[in-house]
């Protein structure tokens, strides 16, 4: 066992011997992709609605795309950052991190799919696209919830609560330009009730 994983795990038996919980290392995953995944949403939003003069819908596939490789460029930064902080071998830590990576993939991989059915079949459309929105609120609620089981604090499952209803929401708008704007409200409330305060509660240092 190297010098840095003994060291977390005495960390992470500190905080449990104290009675406490170790806290998250995902709040700036979470922060990044709630600035890029609202950005995107408003940005759907401002050309579905003819907000933005000589562009339209067809420019969206260039702004999600460039969200996805900023997206994944940031992460890749993010994780060299929180590579030393402490609690990284923490059960909810371990859990929240397979938990959200599973989850990329799968939204990723979703995405795609329905890209191409869209391409090659004449009787789909382009609302099918806005399927997307209540699947990934959904997978959010799952992947929040994965984390607050691990928690006594109530508070962690507004997230949870945040994001089924979203989905339900985005579902009642299907097939409107407003659904990409109820998605960005949804995905501020979603980092307000759990990314924004898992940055702040970031653990710092080893104790």
């Amino acid at each position: 066992m190297n010098s840095k994983l003994a060291d977390d795990l005495e960390y992470v038996r500190t905080i449990a011997e104290a009675g406490q919980e170790a806290p998250s290392t995902s709040g700036r995953f979470a922060t990044l992709w709630f600035l890029l995944v609202t950005s995107a949403l408003l940005a759907h939003w401002a050309l579905a609605k003819g907000f933005i003069a000589g562009l339209d819908e067809r420019w969206a596939g260039a702004i999600w795309m460039t969200m996805g490789i900023a997206g994944g460029i940031g992460s890749f930064i993010l994780r060299k950052t929180a590579s030393d902080l402490p609690g990284q071998s923490a059960p909810a830590n371990r859990v929240d991190r397979s938990t959200w990576r599973v989850a990329s993939i799968g939204l990723f991989s979703f995405a795609i799919t329905i890209a191409v059915a869209v391409s090659v079949r004449s009787d789909l459309g382009v609302d099918l696209f806005d399927a997307i929105m209540p699947a990934a609120f959904l997978v959010y609620g799952i992947s929040y919830a994965a984390t607050a089981a691990f928690s006594k604090e109530a508070g962690r499952w507004l997230p949870v609560i945040v994001s089924i209803a979203f989905a339900c929401i985005t579902v009642a708008l299907f097939g409107l330009s407003d659904t990409y704007l109820a998605a960005a409200i949804g995905t501020l409330l979603c980092w307000l009730t759990g990314g924004a305060r898992q940055l702040l509660n970031e653990p710092k240092s080893v104790v």
